[in-house]
């Protein structure tokens, strides 16, 4: 061409590695912000939608650390020194532990700009080049984090501030909060099992802590106060 693109859609390298495990099609990827998707496409049937916002971004499942058992892990040195005795016929005894597998090389020396280091849902501090792998995790499993829509929040916290509103206007103060806790412990349950088995992320701080702990609160304390002088 006369003209070259002005610009070339650069892929992260989670994503890269995914597509080569899975051999998907970078080059003819369908980018759909409008629907909140990314679609890539590879041989046969293979397919994986990624969803995203109207930027483009998704949400990293940190779910594999580098501590992580799962991980193969090894100083790069090792590696330098097999590939200098090898030539020299001291390869007969050595495995190779990387066939097959997806290879992230980086830093974890500690020391000024030594290691990418910064903060994640999980750990104050860890290494961030973790992102690359556990990005690859989610695309070749095809599980990626869903987090439920603003209308499916504020339904949840109306509902739960009038199941709340209900529960302590209608029993006793003691029996109330027994009540609302117990319907806490159950809604934190019931996101925590969604999340860690579909990937499925539902508000918990809104709906506990405003609609139900402070509303439980305010409707007891003018029962306590309110009722109680009105009776006197």
């Amino acid at each position: 061409p006369r003209h070259d693109k002005p610009f070339e859609r650069v892929w992260h390298m989670g994503i890269v590695l995914a597509a080569q495990e899975l051999k998907l099609d970078l080059p003819q990827a369908v980018v759909d912000l409008e629907h909140g998707r990314i679609i890539l496409r590879g041989a046969g049937s293979m397919a994986r939608i990624i969803p995203v916002d109207a930027n483009g971004y998704f949400y990293i499942d940190w779910i594999l650390r580098r501590e992580d058992a799962r991980l193969t892990k090894r100083n790069i040195k090792d590696l330098l020194e097999q590939d200098r005795d090898r030539p020299a016929g001291g390869g007969n005894n050595m495995t190779n532990l990387w066939q097959n597998k997806l290879v992230v090389v980086g830093s974890t020396a500690t020391g000024n700009d030594l290691a990418d280091l910064g903060a994640t849902p999980l750990d104050k501090e860890t290494n961030l080049m973790s992102k690359h792998w556990n990005i690859a995790n989610s695309v070749i499993g095809g599980r990626f984090i869903h987090r439920s829509s603003l209308f499916t929040e504020l339904l949840l916290t109306f509902i739960m501030g009038t199941v709340v509103a209900f529960l302590t206007w209608g029993l006793r103060p003691l029996a109330a909060s027994f009540w609302v806790l117990l319907l806490i412990a159950v809604f934190i349950a019931i996101g925590a099992l969604l999340y860690v088995q579909y990937r499925y992320w539902m508000p918990l701080v809104l709906p506990c802590i405003l609609a139900m702990m402070i509303q439980h609160i305010c409707l007891v304390t003018y029962r306590v106060v309110f009722e109680q002088d009105e009776k006197r």
